[in-house]
């Protein structure tokens, strides 16, 4: 949960098919090596672009969680000399 707006923190990626409707998608058990690496392939892939993705939004979310921070600070800083 976002400590700073109390709200829950959103999944950036859809949502990951599971293994088993991913293999299904190729052909089941009954595929041939050619498409099982295919499909391995694809799903590294997948796996790369959510971690990507995630990294991303995680440090998006750290940037800003130190703006707040900072912004905080100076108004403080700010009330400070004007009192």
């Amino acid at each position: 949960m976002d400590g700073l707006t109390g709200r829950l923190i959103a999944d950036p990626c859809r949502p990951m098919p599971t293994v088993a409707a991913w293999l299904e998608s190729y052909g089941g058990i009954g595929m041939d090596a050619a498409t099982f690496d295919e499909c391995e392939r694809d799903w590294y892939r997948l796996l790369d672009e959510r971690r990507r993705r995630t990294g991303r939004y995680v440090d998006g979310y750290a940037v800003g969680t130190v703006l707040r921070g900072v912004l905080a600070a100076v108004a403080l800083i700010a009330v400070g000399i004007l009192v």
